[in-house]
């Protein structure tokens, strides 16, 4: 039998020689979720032996991640924007850099919020959570997506003010938008007091924005 803190040294050497970044971060959730526990518990259970059919799921779990598949699509979840949303293998993994963006889109004054490529809809969903008083719509090519962000919508509570719809960027989109965001290019748009459209990008090497 091995021990919990045996199979997180073993797994964090393992990921360590594959070349994944934080070894011992990704050894330590993948293992929590693994066993079932929440991830600050691992501690507790770390001189105690792990059961074969955790360990086979956890070495099992270490393997993909050794090979770069994304921890969020392993556990299923991700924290954005200090909120879990839930990750699949049909949605890209929200980048860290896409807070940049969702702080530059909040400094802005806007009542509707038109998402494209809204993938697990963590973008559309953060922004309206931190807006109360504003509505959104996101778009998805694809079906898988917009159940997706269609299930994070309903996590977090926004349904009343979301609509989620299948289709090519624009083509199933009526009326006017204040703020059209995108995270496949980090940029927003918005309409300035004149109704002037204006387009800002997030800076992903600063953290900032222009």
């Amino acid at each position: 039998m091995t021990t919990a803190a045996e199979a997180m040294v073993a797994a964090t050497a393992r990921l360590r020689a594959a070349g994944v970044p934080d070894p011992a971060r990704d050894a330590r959730v993948l293992l929590a979720h693994a066993a079932q526990v929440d991830a600050a518990r691992i501690t507790l259970i770390a001189p105690e032996d792990i059961a074969p059919d955790i360990a086979d799921r956890y070495d099992h779990l270490i393997a993909l991640r050794a090979v770069r598949v994304p921890v969020s699509h392993l556990i299923g979840e991700r924290e954005f924007y200090g909120r879990r949303f839930k990750i699949s293998a049909d949605v890209l993994d929200p980048r860290p850099e896409t807070e940049t963006l969702v702080e530059a889109a909040l400094s802005e004054d806007f009542e509707r919020v038109l998402d494209l490529g809204t993938g697990s809809g963590c973008l559309l969903v953060t922004l309206l959570a931190e807006h109360e008083d504003a509505i959104g719509v996101g778009v998805d090519l694809s079906e898988a997506a917009c159940l997706q962000a269609s299930a994070n919508v309903a996590l977090h509570e926004v349904a009343s003010r979301v609509q989620i719809k299948q289709g090519d960027w624009f083509d199933p989109v009526d009326g006017r938008f204040d703020l059209i965001v995108a995270e496949s290019s980090l940029s927003f748009c918005f309409r300035d007091g004149g109704g002037v459209a204006r387009v800002a990008r997030a800076r992903t090497a600063h953290g900032a924005h222009r």
